[in-house]
């Protein structure tokens, strides 16, 4: 659904169910949405203009330890990635912290980062 906002803004809001056999934990519940979107486009196309495509060692690292699925390794190197002030984090870390945990499916902590930085960041 969708709706209008002043200065020519719109909302939109949608509804997604998911079946288990089990019951589902507090993050599996409720989400934010939005996550990997922007402009209604993918964030890879966004993110492809906006970010420095220059590889290093660390995303190097981050990048395969989430393509590995390895969930802890993910989480120690968004730790090491995100040290110092968040004025200080580069962009091109946020974003392979977020993608890699989004990868290894701890899109609650990914939001909890990506929220972090913005309203800290200032």
């Amino acid at each position: 659904h969708t709706g209008d906002l002043p200065q020519g803004m719109q909302w939109l809001a949608k509804v997604q169910g998911q079946l288990a056999s089990q019951p589902l934990i507090n993050s599996e519940q409720f989400s934010g949405g939005g996550l990997g979107t922007a402009r209604g486009g993918e964030w890879s196309d966004l993110s492809r203009e906006l970010l420095p495509r220059a590889a290093n060692p660390w995303t190097r690292a981050i990048d395969a330890a989430a393509a590995a699925g390895r969930t802890g390794e993910v989480a120690m190197l968004a730790a090491t990635g995100l040290q110092g002030p968040w004025a200080e984090v580069p962009p091109l870390h946020l974003y392979h912290v977020v993608a890699g945990l989004v990868r290894v499916s701890r899109p609650a902590e990914a939001r909890l980062i990506a929220a972090e930085a913005l309203t800290r960041s200032g």
